[in-house]
This record gives C-alpha cells, structure tokens and sequence, in this order.
C-alpha cells in the first residue's frame, strides 16, 4: 500500500484535504471558495470564499459576503478545555502566525480547523466506492475578529475551538452567513 509518510507528503495531504472540505461545504450552500496564493497567506488568508445570499430577505441586510478563511489542519490528538457547558478544542498557535490574523480587515476572516484521524491511520483519512466520497473526520471554526495577543513575551498561545463550531452547510448558512449578513460582527469568545 502507498505510504504519504515515505515520501514526506502528509502534511501538504493535509493542507490540500483541509481546503477539498471547506471548498465542499462552501460549493454545497451556493458560494464559491477560491485558494489564495502564497501572498495571500502571507496575510493569513488561505481561501476567500463569495456568497449572493437570496435567503437573506430581510431589508437592510447584505446580498453578497465574502471572507478570508485561514486553514489549520492536525492529526495530533488535541487536549480539551471545558468552561460552564461548553467544551472547546485546544490548538497551538505560534505568535508570528496570530498578528497575522489579529490584523484590522475589511472582511471577516475566519480560522478553521480540520481535524484528521492520527497519521497512522491517515488510509482512514479519504473513502472512495461507488456509493460515496467520504473525507474524515471533521472541520471547526471561530472567528479571528477579537483574538488578542498576550502581553507577555510568549513563543505561542492557545486557540479555543466550541465543540459546538462544528463547519456543516447548516452551521455556515445559520452561524456565519446570516449573522454577516444581519451586520453582526462574529467575534472569538476564547476562554
């Protein structure tokens, strides 16, 4: 059997997995999802993604939406974080990554989160028969928009992921696109 790990390709599976995903999600509601160029993560963008919302029939609320979408995606088994009910992923993310994101924007830019089984079980990873198409395990998001740096010299820090922010066409539809197009601003509640 093929083995990703001998030729040193797993994480850039990873990667171009993590953006198959969300361009699934994003294509399944009606948007568009385009990749960015290296420029563009150089600002912290891996995708921006459009949408012409005709659900959205409230008057004065926004037709068309677009967001940055910063990728992360691990295999590494992630620790977990509890707050009153609420339970919460928690990933590492180096301070030179989060100025990028905690940059001031003119679009939203939400950070998601894919989550693969380990790497020795990456043949788990994608299923492909005749019946199906099937990418495991599952994608999570929060907005960038309130994510402060810590004031102490620190080399990375935690982002909280709610178990709750799973990415579905619904959760994207009723969480992300409705909200932005009401002219809520999304913000990152941490810990």
């Amino acid at each position: 059997m093929f083995d990703l790990r001998e030729y040193g390709a797993i994480n850039t599976a990873k990667e171009s997995l993590s953006f198959a995903a969300l361009h699934s999600v994003v294509s399944y509601v009606g948007g568009t999802c385009q990749q960015t160029n290296h420029a563009g993560d150089d600002m912290g963008v891996d995708a921006n993604c459009y949408f012409n919302l005709p659900y959205s029939q409230e008057q004065d609320s926004l037709e068309f939406i677009n967001f940055g979408v910063q990728l992360k995606s691990t295999s590494s088994s992630l620790s977990t974080r509890t707050k009153g009910d609420r339970e919460y992923w928690s990933y590492p993310c180096k301070i030179g990554q989060l100025e990028k994101y905690t940059t001031k924007r003119l679009c939203p830019l939400f950070i998601v989160l894919f989550i693969f089984p380990s790497d020795d079980e990456y043949s788990q990873w994608l299923h492909i028969d005749a019946e199906r198409l099937e990418l495991r395990k599952s994608m999570y998001w929060i907005p960038a928009e309130g994510i402060v740096k810590p004031e102490d010299h620190s080399s990375s820090v935690q982002l909280y992921f709610p178990k709750k922010n799973i990415l579905t066409s619904d959760s994207l539809v009723h969480d992300i696109l409705i909200p932005l197009a009401k002219r809520k601003v999304l913000r990152y509640e941490g810990i």
